[in-house]
């Protein structure tokens, strides 16, 4: 064993390991790609941080400005969020309207009673769908043949539209059918 001197240095057992000065193979590489990826990952997590800080700046606000508008902004965010607004918010029309187009008519099943039985608040919320959302009506709303017709009538336009622009997108135009409806 080497020991330590005042004239030749530290022992061989207590020497620094030299740094690597060179790349060596492919690990340098894989180590450049691994960075590249974290810092990728990195700038993806800031990008939502900063959309979130957002948001939590919206609620906070939305808060101050009292309950009401607070519940708002959470149905806005997310239609299911109905389902916990207190009964003196959840019977504004608008709001549950919103809620309702947003959910393509699921949202109405979490409407007050006094809206789902409602027969122009439903047919506004089978326009706003396109015929869905009758499901979520009160039960004599449900079995109303008008109502049953009209959406219906709404399903079969917003088929007719998607299959439409479904067409124009591919590049080739729908049939036509008897009666010149969109046939197969």
């Amino acid at each position: 064993a080497l020991r330590a001197t005042a004239a030749h240095g530290p022992t061989a057992a207590h020497r620094p390991l030299a740094r690597p000065t060179g790349r060596v193979g492919g690990m340098n590489k894989a180590s450049d790609q691994a960075r590249a990826d974290v810092a990728r990952r990195a700038e993806k997590h800031k990008e939502k941080m900063e959309k979130l800080r957002g948001h939590h700046a919206e609620m906070q606000s939305a808060i101050l400005q009292g309950e009401d508008e607070f519940w708002r902004y959470a149905v806005a965010g997310d239609w299911r969020a109905l389902a916990q607004v207190p009964a003196d918010v959840q019977v504004d029309p608008d709001l549950v309207l919103e809620a309702v187009r947003r959910s393509a008519g699921a949202a109405l099943a979490l409407a007050p009673a006094g809206l789902r039985g409602d027969r122009g608040f439903v047919l506004r919320a089978l326009e706003a769908t396109g015929g869905r959302g009758l499901p979520g009506a009160a039960e004599e709303l449900r079995t109303d043949p008008q109502l049953i017709q009209r959406a219906t009538q709404l399903r079969q336009r917003l088929a007719t539209q998607q299959l439409a622009a479904a067409a124009a997108r591919s590049g080739r135009s729908p049939r036509r059918g008897p009666g010149g409806g969109v046939g197969r």
